[in-house]
């Protein structure tokens, strides 16, 4: 005998252990072999010169001596070709105490994380899978250090439609017997499908309200969390369609990765000179043959860009030379961040080309989940984007409308400047009104009276810089009066008055 596998299985037997050796056929036929497991005789499945199998009899906790039996010749065979003693473990049940998430989307791909009792047996079982109903397609990995955590990923529902429930397990080498002994038990949801997001750029220090519009389904309120870029935030669950994150702030200038592309005329290397442009600065000449270094060189002049990287390449595409030069640096992430522009006077040669591309999306991808570990973006295939602005900018207006006399106490959101020792100035349309500081990044003021129920773009002033806006504010006629029924009411007396009016407090 040269191995036999598994060398251990559950206490309820059922396990199929294989041995593997030489002349393993030498009693002439299964009749006359049966395996020993500690004082408990199996009957052998299946034998060759080579190979044989037996299935494991349930027994108690232990390790028990393994053997083979022959009765012709009549002997007992429990060692290694080396001398070493067969042996067997039995393990008691590995017990699941909770899973997580307990839901997920039918397509499957959620990271399942399993808690077990027993862990001490998980040393022993190789090969280990979880079980989803009849299904053992995910490996399963043991995640901590004390192997009380174990987490593999969910397979496709197989069943049609969504909110299935299947059982889930654990089981050894893909086989059917189970490990565990717990009724866990996930359920299938469908896939939330976002749709669109407004607004979709807000202040570099976070707290916009972004709106989601899709079709979302969820079973846990506590689990359901945005994700923009790769920063998660709580989520407030509206209905099937409607989801409220709230943006976490971004504390860093974001990253831009843009590629220039020289396309020649022939195979022949390219010759000559082009300059960039970036922000209204114009490069030094650079050659069309740059290096990494020169090319970072030329664009460390330009303003805007720090922290650059430049990696190049050529390659032969269609029998034109293409010279790519991929530009990463760290600016400031606007949705009118300009690209970086190309004079290509200076290159020589006909029919050559040159353009330069955006190669990541700005800042920052918007993803849902609904049970905290799935993290869904755009059905489309589109990345939806919300744009951290560090312009001066007013984000909001709280409250967004009021009467057309004025004097409605506002608060501003802004960004892109720093508390200013000068008064701020709202701007309500085409009129201006003192503002005062209540803390960096809000204003407050009073509305000025309109002649027209009209809604105005909201603005600030501080000395001569303006502010952009996104925030609008809507002037509109006050309530009137017109009537009031009934015109009287029984007389109360001081102490019933008191008492009627509490009653509305």
């Amino acid at each position: 005998i040269y191995s036999m596998s598994p060398g251990y299985g559950p206490m309820s037997g059922g396990n199929e252990v294989v041995v593997h050796g030489q002349s393993l056929d030498f009693s002439l036929g299964m009749g006359n072999v049966l395996c020993l497991f500690g004082s408990v005789k199996t009957m052998v499945t299946s034998l060759s010169a080579t190979k044989m199998t037996c299935i494991a009899p349930p027994q108690n906790h232990g390790t028990v001596s393994f053997g083979i039996i022959s009765k012709h010749p009549n002997m007992v065979l429990q060692k290694y070709h080396d001398n070493n003693l067969l042996t067997y473990i039995y393990l008691p049940p590995i017990l699941m105490s909770t899973i997580s998430p307990t839901f997920g989307s039918t397509i499957g791909g959620t990271l399942l994380s399993i808690h077990v009792e027993n862990h001490p047996q998980l040393p022993y079982v190789e090969n280990l899978y979880c079980v989803f109903g009849s299904k053992t397609t995910s490996i399963a990995q043991v995640e901590s250090s004390d192997r009380a955590m174990v987490s593999c990923l969910t397979p496709p529902s197989d069943k049609s439609g969504v909110n299935s429930v299947v059982s889930v397990g654990l089981a050894q080498d893909q086989k059917p017997t189970l490990l565990t002994s717990a009724d866990a038990q996930f359920q299938y949801t469908a896939k939330p499908e976002i749709k669109s997001i407004f607004p979709r750029r807000g202040p570099i220090n976070g707290g916009t309200i972004v709106t989601l519009q899709g079709n979302f389904e969820y079973t846990d309120k506590k689990s359901v969390h945005c994700k923009i870029g790769n920063q998660t935030s709580p989520a407030l669950f509206l209905s099937n369609e409607e989801v409220k994150c709230i943006t976490p702030g971004k504390k860093h200038i974001m990253r831009e990765i843009q590629a220039i592309r020289i396309t020649g005329s022939n195979t022949s290397p390219l010759e000559g000179s082009f300059t960039l442009l970036f922000r209204g600065a114009v490069s030094d000449p650079i050659s069309a043959s740059a290096s990494d270094d020169e090319m970072r060189e030329k664009l460390s002049s330009l303003p805007g860009m720090d922290d650059i990287s430049v990696t190049t390449d050529s390659a032969l595409v269609d029998a034109y030379l293409v010279q790519s030069f991929l530009v990463t640096f760290l600016g400031l992430v606007y949705e009118d961040q300009p690209l970086i522009s190309v004079d290509d006077a200076g290159i020589i040669g006909d029919n050559t080309s040159i353009f330069v591309e955006r190669i990541q999306p700005l800042c920052c991808d918007v993803s849902l989940s609904l049970n905290g570990v799935d993290y869904h973006s755009a059905e489309n295939g589109e990345p939806l984007i919300f744009v951290y602005d560090e312009k001066f900018l007013v984000a909001s207006i709280t409250p967004s409308h009021g009467s057309l006399n004025g004097g409605t106490d506002v608060n501003l959101m802004v960004s892109g400047i720093e508390q200013h020792n000068s008064g701020p100035m709202c701007v309500f349309g085409g009129d201006e009104v003192e503002g005062q500081w209540v803390e960096e990044g809000l204003v407050s003021c009073s509305t000025p009276a309109s002649l027209w129920e009209i809604g105005v773009t909201v603005g600030i002033r501080v000395g001569d810089v303006r502010s952009e806006s996104m925030a609008t504010y809507l002037f509109h006629p006050d309530p009137v009066i017109t009537s009031v029924f009934p015109k009287s009411l029984p007389s109360f007396s001081s102490e019933n008055q008191h008492s009627v009016l509490d009653s509305f407090q």
